[in-house]
């Protein structure tokens, strides 16, 4: 999978669910640029990090893959992915718990 990710054009994320889904994180953490469907929680949970589209027009979802083209576009969803991904690892996740939970036991 790493591989795949790594030389992939895009992930082209075209599900109907979520907002909890693995794999556009997976590729963000590898570089590799997100064109995701938007679908029930979708711009909340990945906001400027990837590139969205109607899961239900197909020409929406072609604009968002010739967008890739613009090397700015393309370079600017990296950054912001792989910002995303690290506030979303498990370590800061871990971090957030250890927080809330020493906060609760203070009172």
């Amino acid at each position: 999978m790493i591989a795949l990710y790594r030389h992939a054009y895009a992930l082209t994320y075209a599900s109907f669910f979520g907002p909890d889904n693995i794999p556009p994180l997976e590729a963000m953490v590898l570089e590799c640029p997100v064109i995701c469907a938007d679908f029930d929680g979708a711009k909340e949970q990945f906001r400027n990090s990837v590139l969205f589209f109607d899961k239900l027009d197909e020409y929406s979802l072609i604009q968002q893959v010739n967008s890739l083209k613009d090397k700015n576009v393309r370079s600017k969803l990296i950054d912001n992915g792989k910002k995303l991904a690290q506030k979303r690892s498990i370590s800061s996740y871990i971090n957030n718990m250890k927080s809330i939970l020493l906060e609760f036991e203070k009172n």
